[in-house]
């Protein structure tokens, strides 16, 4: 049974999943970033866990053109669109299902697991990756991109300079980490920022935190804007946790 918190996070992605590939291009970067550090060869069982709209699905389907592909999200919507879009090139034996994949609700094994972007929304990151490894074959991999400590340091400066808190999830010390990279992207503004989290339902602050009033969200936005003038930068790390 899904918690509160992570039915609002569905409803979230479910809300924004029409219009997510008009406001998703650094996830598609992050995602072709990802699949360079798969396997160049499976041919038994994948897992992915957030498809999303299909931006990493995109990738498995053309590598891995033998294997069983079994393609989850969380959100009903993303996994639809997903699915209308991939599953007539999808290899045979693949499957598209709704899955909270911090609690997967599966027993098959698998050779590979793969996600990208998504971790970050786990309520236990780490326990979840422990359970996802135990679906692994032995020498199975578990290949993941997600948000890293140091992401949006330019707005936290603001919010700290305001005394106020930031409300950004706590990314904790990910595994088994072989690269990261700091992209940094330019918004209109600091109110363009948070609305572009929004448009692909990103927006869902951590849990816990009180949203701020309008009058500490402009403070913060004002001095976010006078000091960074709109540049953001998004802390990406890749793992790979090995089942040997």
């Amino acid at each position: 049974m899904l918690t509160h918190y992570r039915q609002d996070v569905r409803q979230a992605f479910d809300r924004r999943a029409a219009h997510y590939d008009n406001h998703s291009d650094l996830q598609q970067k992050i995602a072709h970033e990802l699949a360079e550090l798969m396997p160049l060869e499976i041919t038994g069982n994948i897992l992915e866990i957030g498809c999303g709209t299909g931006h990493l699905t995109k990738h498995l389907i053309k590598r891995f053109p033998n294997a069983a592909l079994t393609i989850t999200d969380i959100s009903p919507d993303m996994v639809r669109i997903c699915a209308e879009k991939y599953n007539y090139i999808a290899p045979q034996g693949s499957v598209f299902e709704i899955m909270d994949g911090e609690r997967p609700d599966i027993s098959s094994q698998y050779d590979l697991i793969v996600s990208s972007m998504c971790m970050q929304w786990f309520t236990d990151p780490l326990t979840s990756l422990n359970r996802l490894k135990s679906l692994l074959k032995p020498n199975g991999q578990i290949i993941y991109a997600t948000i890293g400590k140091n992401s949006f340091q330019e707005w936290k400066d603001a919010a700290a300079s305001c005394e106020v808190k930031d409300g950004f999830l706590i990314s904790p010390d990910w595994p088994a980490i072989i690269k990261q990279e700091h992209l940094s992207e330019k918004y209109d503004c600091g109110l363009g920022f948070l609305r572009s989290l929004k448009a692909i339902g990103a927006n869902r602050s951590a849990l816990g935190y009180q949203p701020l009033s309008a009058r500490n969200l402009k403070k913060v936005v004002s001095k976010f804007d006078a000091l960074y003038k709109g540049n953001i930068t998004w802390h990406i790390v890749y793992g790979k946790i090995e089942n040997l």
